[in-house]
């Protein structure tokens, strides 16, 4: 019966390190979408602001580091 609850309380600890480790991993996921996503979202908010003050297309692409595509694109959702 002593070696039973070893066995189980064992276990726990198992699964409970287990659960630690992966809720660990899976906050620094979230991390790393926070960062992405803000990232994007100041990338967006620069290209509208230069939209805005007249900038011409490749010219905010090369300041942006992006793709002539990638610029008409948020000028095509956010400049409506």
């Amino acid at each position: 019966m002593a070696q039973q609850a070893k066995n189980i309380l064992n276990a726990s600890k198992e699964e409970v390190e287990t659960m630690v480790a992966n809720n660990a991993f899976m906050l620094e996921e979230m991390k790393e979408k926070s960062k992405t996503e803000g990232r994007v979202e100041k990338e967006i908010e620069v290209v509208v602001r230069a939209l805005e003050v007249g900038l011409d297309i490749e010219t905010i692409a090369k300041i942006a580091k992006l793709p002539v595509s990638k610029v008409e694109e948020i000028r095509k959702k956010y400049m409506q």
